[in-house]
C-alpha cells in the first residue's frame, strides 16, 4: 500500500486472475477490499472448520462484508495471498525487505530458520508440560512470526515515533474502521481504545502455548510488548502491560468478556 501496488478500498478481486476461493459461488466476495480484511470484518470465520487438518472444510462468508466486526485470520489471508500476487514475492521476504531490515529486526522472521534452534522457547501447556516447537516452513500472516521482545519492541517503537510509515500513515493505520463497542475499535491490523490520555493500540497474540500481548501509546510515546510460552502467559502479560500503560479496557478480550464476533453499531 505505501508503494502504490495496492489499494485499501479496492476489491482484493480486483488484483487476481483466478478466484482466491474458485468454490465459493458468493457475490459478495467482491466487496471485501484491504481495509475490511485489515480491520476484521470480511465476514469470514476465524478459520475455516479444520483448517489445520488434512481435510478443512470449505471457506464460507457468514455475514455481509463490511457490516460487522469478527476477528478472522482467513481475512488475513485473503490479503496475503493477494499481496503476493501483486508484489511477486511471498510474504517472508516481501516483509523482511519492507518491514524488518529497515528497523533492525535481525533476530525475526515469517519462517523457520536454523539458527534459530539454539535459542527458541519451548511451549508448555496448563500443567507446565513442555511440548514440540512449530517450525513454520511456509509464511502465515495471521501467526507465524518469529520474533523476540527486543526486536518487537523495535517495531512497537516505530509505531509511536512514525519511524516507519510516517505520521500521516501511521495515523491512518490506528483510525478506527470497525466499531466494537463505545470504547473499542479496530483499526489497521491494531485493536484501538479510546482514553482520557488519547488512543492506546494493542494486540493479543494465542497461539495454544504461546501468549503475547503488545500495547502503545503515541501521545505517550510509550510501548510495551510481552511474549510468553506458557498457556497461563496472559496472566503475567496483563499487568506488566497495566504497570506500563494503565488499566486497559482491552484486556476484557483475554479475560472473555468480548466474543470474537460483534454487531456493530448502526
Amino acid at each position: 500500500m505505501r508503494e502504490g501496488k495496492l489499494e485499501l478500498d479496492r476489491p482484493l478481486s480486483d488484483y487476481l486472475e483466478t478466484p482466491y476461493v474458485p468454490y465459493l459461488d458468493d457475490p459478495r466476495i467482491v466487496r471485501i477490499t484491504a481495509r475490511i480484511a485489515l480491520s476484521h470484518t470480511t465476514g469470514f470465520p476465524n478459520w475455516r472448520p479444520k483448517k489445520w487438518t488434512d481435510d478443512p472444510e470449505l471457506l464460507e462468508i457468514e455475514f455481509d462484508p463490511g457490516s460487522r466486526f469478527q476477528y478472522s485470520g482467513e481475512g488475513y489471508g485473503y490479503l496475503q495471498h493477494v499481496l503476493e500476487e501483486v508484489t511477486g514475492e511471498t510474504l517472508d521476504v516481501y516483509l523482511r525487505r519492507a518491514v524488518l531490515t529497515p528497523l533492525g529486526m535481525v533476530d525475526s522472521s515469517f519462517v523457520w530458520e536454523e539458527r534459530f534452534e539454539t535459542v527458541y522457547a519451548s511451549p508448555h501447556d496448563g500443567d507446565g508440560v513442555a511440548g514440540e516447537k512449530w517450525r513454520p516452513r511456509e509464511a502465515i500472516a495471521a501467526g507465524t512470526l518469529q520474533t523476540t521482545a527486543a526486536d518487537y519492541a523495535l517495531f512497537l517503537r516505530a509505531v509511536v515515533t512514525d519511524g516507519l510509515l510516517g505520521k500521516e500513515a501511521t495515523e491512518r493505520m490506528l483510525t478506527p474502521h470497525s466499531t466494537i463497542d463505545d470504547e473499542l475499535g479496530w483499526a489497521l491490523g491494531w485493536g484501538v481504545e479510546t482514553t482520557e490520555d488519547g488512543t492506546v493500540f494493542w494486540q493479543w497474540g494465542d497461539d495454544g502455548s504461546f501468549k503475547a500481548l503488545a500495547a502503545g501509546s503515541r501521545a505517550r510515546r510509550t510501548a510495551v510488548v510481552v511474549l510468553t510460552n506458557a498457556q497461563w502467559g496472559l496472566d503475567v502479560a496483563r499487568p506488566v502491560v497495566e504497570n506500563v500503560l494503565g488499566p486497559p479496557t482491552f484486556s476484557r478480550f483475554q479475560n472473555g468478556e468480548l466474543p470474537l464476533t460483534i454487531q456493530m453499531e448502526e
